[in-house]
């Protein structure tokens, strides 16, 4: 019975043995296999070349980043041109208005009066200055047959020369009625939208008196101030870009409009305005964008990633590649630019030089 217990233990024994040697066995390959794999994928990577950059003849536009304020063409608030009552509003804000577009209108029938005893008084001036003008003809073959003398005829003049004045004054109060009269009509002055109404009909306003407020946003100022670096590279039918982060897939397109003399005083920078056309009406005004301001243009320079170039105090050096000889040589560098710097020296085009 003893022999029978001890024979089945060592049986199992043996057999977690070879079990434990199984497994053993199939880690150990698995291990092998793992660092044989690690082995052909360095002796692969050292097969490869290094990242290289083919040097190339080409074209660059430097082109500056500045933070622009989006304003709209026109931004106007009409005021009252007479004193009197409103009678008549024909928009509401939101409105959309064309040019000479009837807005408001006030109560003319004063101003009607008032234009009619402008015609009585410029009537009765006429005739008056009609009447001066007999007399002084009169007067004056009077004076020429020495019947009277010339201090009589001088006080015919002056009262002819009263009348005339008299008459030309009340010329003018016409004018003036008849204006104050077309001005019982507000008219938009371009075309826009109402943004703001300040006055409700039947309300009595005084001169000067702000109506209404106006905007035209479709069209739209870019404003942006420029460093001094810059503005002489600036000049009205320039293109700049910009974007908005509503759109952040969108780039829109303006053309310079208006360029400082001066800088803006406490800033050191110069104010310029772009133009867009916004007759989509995507854009509104008050917006902030990013635009983009293109400085300078280089034609047919040779340019390199920054990353190629070591560089020490005797001197600026690229590593040209060639997969059985690579070697240094001294570049001479001239402008840097977001990552690219000119090689004035030291490189053609097909070059291969390696990016570190």
């Amino acid at each position: 019975m003893v022999h029978t217990i001890n024979h089945k233990k060592r049986v199992i024994g043996c057999f977690l043995v070879l079990i434990l040697i199984i497994f053993g066995a199939a880690f150990g390959f698995a291990v092998l296999k793992s660092i044989k794999a690690k082995k052909e994928i360095v002796e692969k990577e050292k097969e490869l070349p290094p990242p290289v950059y083919v040097v190339a003849v080409t074209n660059l536009t430097f082109v500056r980043d500045y933070t622009a304020l989006i304003k709209a063409d026109k931004d106007i608030t009409l005021g009252a041109a007479i004193n009197g009552e409103i009678k008549k509003i024909y928009v509401d804000i939101g409105s959309v208005v064309t040019q000479d577009q009837k807005l408001i209108e006030f109560d003319e029938r004063y101003k009607k009066i008032d234009v009619r005893k402008a015609m009585a008084e410029v009537l009765e001036s006429t005739v008056a200055l009609s009447n001066a003008a007999i007399d002084l003809a009169n007067n004056q073959k009077l004076c020429c047959e020495k019947i009277i003398g010339e201090d009589i005829l001088r006080k015919y003049i002056v009262a002819h020369r009263n009348a005339l004045a008299e008459c030309e004054r009340d010329k003018a109060f016409l004018d003036y009625s008849k204006e104050q009269l077309k001005d019982c009509i507000v008219t938009a002055p371009c075309e826009g939208k109402i943004s703001e109404r300040y006055v409700e009909i039947g309300e009595r306003v005084n001169l000067n008196q702000p109506l209404l407020d106006m905007v035209n946003d479709g069209k739209l100022k870019i404003l942006l101030f420029v460093e001094g670096r810059d503005i002489t590279q600036m000049f009205p039918g320039k293109k700049i870009t910009f974007n908005a982060s509503i759109f952040p897939d969108t780039v829109f397109t303006a053309a310079v409009k208006n360029v400082a003399a001066n800088v803006e005083k406490g800033m050191r920078l110069y104010r310029m305005e772009a133009e867009y056309d916004n007759s989509s009406y995507l854009l509104k005004p008050g917006m902030i964008v990013k635009a983009k301001v293109p400085i300078r243009k280089f034609k047919n320079i040779i340019v390199i990633p920054s990353s190629c170039i070591d560089r020490y105090d005797k001197g600026d050096f690229v590593t040209l590649y060639d997969r059985k000889n690579s070697k240094r040589v001294e570049v001479k560098i001239g402008l840097e630019y977001k990552g690219w710097a000119q090689i004035l020296t030291g490189l053609k085009s097909g070059d291969k030089v390696i990016i570190k």
